[in-house]
């Protein structure tokens, strides 16, 4: 009655980089209980140091890859993702420390 259905792998890299995009909503939520975060956030304080037009570029970059990573694996041809996902799979945990 049930069966296991082949999922393709560009779907499954998608997946995975949707649910990365939910672990950092998580974080940021619940990040913004901490006391004093969020009056630090209002004087200007960012992750980076103090927030500037630079630090604002550099998060949304980074923000944007993982974006990308959940369409770019479905609407490419495989060949033409293998680097991009390669590499956003090295960069990612050292951008993040």
């Amino acid at each position: 009655m049930f069966e296991d259905v082949k999922v393709p792998t560009r779907l499954k890299l998608s997946a995975l980089w949707a649910a990365l995009m939910f672990c950092y909503v998580y974080g940021d939520y619940f990040g913004l209980y901490q006391p004093g975060k969020l009056q630090s956030m209002l004087q200007g304080d960012g992750p980076l140091g103090p927030t500037s037009q630079g630090t604002l570029v550099a998060l949304s970059i980074l923000m944007a890859i993982p974006s990308l990573m959940v369409f770019l694996p479905i609407m490419l041809p495989a060949r033409s993702t293998a680097g991009p996902i390669w590499c956003s799979h090295c960069s990612m945990p050292a951008l993040l420390d």
